[in-house]
């Protein structure tokens, strides 16, 4: 669902950026469980195989310096990192998203509202819509999905847009997509 978002090229659920590249790197178990070890070697896993871009459409409340170190890593080599901000309707970011060095992604409406369950903060540096995202689902289906899991996803497809349509680095397409923001 969250990579149909990103490069989705059927009708019922279009992505930002259907023509961009995808790895997909397993950062949880068979029951959808992970720990930071888990998420640490998959960020280092997705910078070796040469990743620009980084969604990561998950979160707890617990910080982890492994994880800081994967986040290290994946800076100084150029990749960034966007992460859902959370779904607990709290003033605090979940982690990752809360590190430095990650971009937070918080949910809003069609028509720009903060959504209640959308965790802010001052590090949430953007919001992309995150209620009724048209995204795959399991046997060919599509389903209507809701959370920062899919604002996260919104953001990282459209700085791959803009990489491809400016030929920018991750970190230019980003400041590219800042400057034409509105509050």
């Amino acid at each position: 669902a969250v990579a149909s978002v990103i490069i989705g090229g059927d009708p019922l659920t279009p992505g930002v950026a259907p023509g961009a590249g995808i790895l997909s790197i397993r950062i949880a178990d068979d029951g959808g469980q992970s720990d930071t070890y888990l998420l640490a070697r998959g960020i280092v896993a997705a910078v070796d195989s040469g990743a620009q871009l980084i969604n990561i459409s998950m979160g707890s409340f617990g910080d982890s310096a492994l994880v800081r170190n994967a986040i290290e890593c994946a800076r100084t080599r150029g990749s960034l990192i966007i992460a859902a901000a959370g779904n607990n309707g709290l003033n605090q970011i979940s982690y990752p998203a809360a590190n430095d060095g990650v971009i937070a992604v918080g949910a809003v409406d069609a028509l720009g509202n903060h959504l209640d369950f959308s965790n802010t903060g001052s590090s949430n540096a953007i919001a992309a819509p995150g209620y009724g995202v048209h995204a795959a689902w399991t046997d060919s289906q599509a389903r209507s999905v809701t959370g920062t899991s899919f604002s996260a996803p919104i953001v990282t497809g459209s700085i791959a847009a803009i990489m491809s349509e400016y030929q920018l680095t991750a970190p230019q397409a980003y400041q590219k997509l800042i400057a034409s923001l509105n509050d």
